[in-house]
C-alpha cells in the first residue's frame, strides 16, 4: 500500500484542491487527466473537487496503461542506487540491477519514506532543504451543525450540499495554525455507513 502502484496516495480519500498559487492554471490539466482516467466530471467546477477513495485505484491503472500507449515505460521493482551527475548536469540513474538509463532531466516523486534517496542526493551535492512540517488531529462535528453556522436558515436546502469551513490562527511568533482537512457529508470514512458526520 505504501509504496505499490501510485503509492499510499492511492488508497487517500482523492481530495484534488491545495493553497498552492496557481496562476498559470496547471492544475486544471491535472483534473482533466483524472476525468479520462475515470473520475466525475465536476472535479472540473467544484471547487473543493473529491474523487474517492473506491475510484483512485482503477484510475491509476488506466494512467499507466496510457503512459505505455504513449512509448512511456513502468518499471516495477526496480530501484534507483544512484544518479549520474557531470558538469552539473543530470547524465543518467542507476538502478539496482545495475542498469543505467540515459537522461537530461529527472523528476524525484518518492514521498516521504525515502531516507536514501535522499541521502544518496545529499551525497552528490544536490541542494536539499527540509519543508515545514504539519501536524493535525481529528476533530468530528455532525453535519447539521456546521450547515447552520455556514448557511443560517437556508441550512439543508438541496443546492447547497454539504458546507464546509476552515479555521486559520497567526500566531505572534510569525507562524500559523489551521485546519488541514475538511470532509462535508463525511465522504471521507463513512460512505458506506451511512453517516452525516464530517471531520
Amino acid at each position: 500500500m505504501q509504496f505499490g502502484e501510485g503509492g499510499a496516495g492511492t488508497f487517500s480519500d482523492g481530495k484534488l484542491y491545495s493553497q498552492i498559487k496557481d496562476p498559470k492554471h496547471y492544475g486544471h490539466k491535472v483534473l482533466e487527466e483524472f476525468v479520462k482516467a475515470g473520475a466525475p466530471e465536476d472535479i472540473l467546477f467544484l471547487s473543493r473537487p473529491h474523487i474517492g477513495t473506491f475510484r483512485l485505484v482503477s484510475m491509476v491503472e488506466k494512467m499507466r496503461a496510457e503512459i505505455h500507449q504513449l512509448g512511456g515505460e513502468v518499471r516495477f521493482q526496480h530501484r534507483v542506487e544512484d544518479i549520474e551527475i557531470n558538469d552539473g548536469k543530470v547524465r543518467g540513474l542507476k538502478l539496482s540491477n545495475g542498469e543505467t538509463l540515459r537522461c537530461d532531466h529527472v523528476v524525484l516523486a518518492v514521498g516521504h519514506s525515502a531516507r536514501d534517496t535522499f541521502q544518496m542526493l545529499h551525497d552528490r551535492g544536490v541542494f536539499i532543504e527540509a519543508k515545514p512540517f504539519s501536524l493535525g488531529f481529528r476533530i468530528e462535528h455532525p453535519q447539521g451543525v456546521i450547515d447552520r453556522a455556514r448557511f443560517g436558515k437556508f441550512a439543508g436546502h438541496e443546492r447547497l450540499g454539504a458546507a464546509d469551513y476552515k479555521v486559520v490562527h497567526h500566531a505572534k511568533n510569525g507562524r500559523a495554525v489551521y485546519s488541514l482537512c475538511m470532509c462535508p457529508g463525511g465522504k471521507r470514512l463513512w460512505r458506506r455507513r451511512g453517516s452525516r458526520g464530517a471531520s
